[in-house]
């Protein structure tokens, strides 16, 4: 028998066939949304404009769309050059195209032609110029709106080494999104680990009639009836669970 509050009751035993579920970090669904706004960014008046990752919130794809349509409208009036380039490629995620103009080796004498096309090529020299400026801006800027657990995320993910290297602001943004919006397929991250580990080590176990793996695993603390009548998961569950995190049994 367990003790709660100075009273004894009888331990419940759960059905096999009862829906089981695990809950990361004391069964606490609020965790999640209680730390969504802890983190402000440097841009006065955008502070809370943020790209914050929590994978059980959601809210990631609307707060994604929130922030990055704010940090559109800030890129297409704040960047002195290019800026309303910049900020449309921002909120579009998508790079501006430039062509290189080329002059008709047919008309390379025709002086008309030949003007004409040094024109186009300062514009285009012009453009993508400012564009490459921009696009490491953008990167800065996404960077600086980006929570520690979104970093962490990032950090992980297969092409945010080359992203980081080439300073690209749209490939980042595209990282972000993927997340944002759970189409990542990355590995699990530290976050995840530390996640997993803790929801593991909180816990208790319920006996049954069954011999090893017959126990049934509860997150607390919780109103020990609502918990143990809800809450839990088999051992042989979290064998999987663990090994989908670890990547090894325990």
């Amino acid at each position: 028998m367990d003790r709660v509050a100075g009273k004894a009751s009888p331990t419940p035993i759960m059905s096999g066939e009862q829906k089981i579920k695990v809950e990361p970090g004391g069964g606490n669904k609020n965790n999640s949304q209680q730390n969504v706004s802890r983190f402000k960014a440097p841009t006065p008046g955008l502070e809370d404009k943020v790209f914050d990752y929590d994978r059980e919130s959601t809210q990631m794809s609307a707060r994604f769309t929130s922030t990055l349509n704010a940090l559109a409208d800030h890129v297409a009036v704040s960047f002195t050059n290019g800026g309303a380039e910049a900020g449309k490629a921002f909120r579009g995620i998508q790079a501006p195209v430039y062509t290189k103009p080329t002059l008709d080796q047919a008309k390379k004498d025709d002086y008309e032609e030949k003007e004409i096309w040094k024109d186009e090529y300062r514009m285009y020299s012009k453009k993508s110029s400012a564009w490459n400026e921009n696009n490491g801006k953008i990167y800065s800027l996404a960077l600086q709106h980006s929570s520690p657990a979104m970093k962490m995320k990032l950090e992980g993910l297969d092409g945010y080494e080359k992203v980081k290297n080439a300073v690209d602001g749209i490939g980042v943004l595209t990282l972000i999104q993927s997340v944002c919006y759970k189409q990542d397929n990355s590995k699990h991250g530290v976050l995840e680990i530390v996640t997993a580990h803790r929801a593991l080590g909180t816990g208790y176990v319920f006996p049954t009639s069954e011999r090893d793996g017959g126990g049934l695993f509860g997150t607390f603390p919780r109103p020990y009836c609502k918990s143990r009548g809800k809450w839990g998961a088999t051992w042989p569950q979290l064998r999987r669970i663990t090994v989908s995190v670890y990547g090894a049994r325990p």
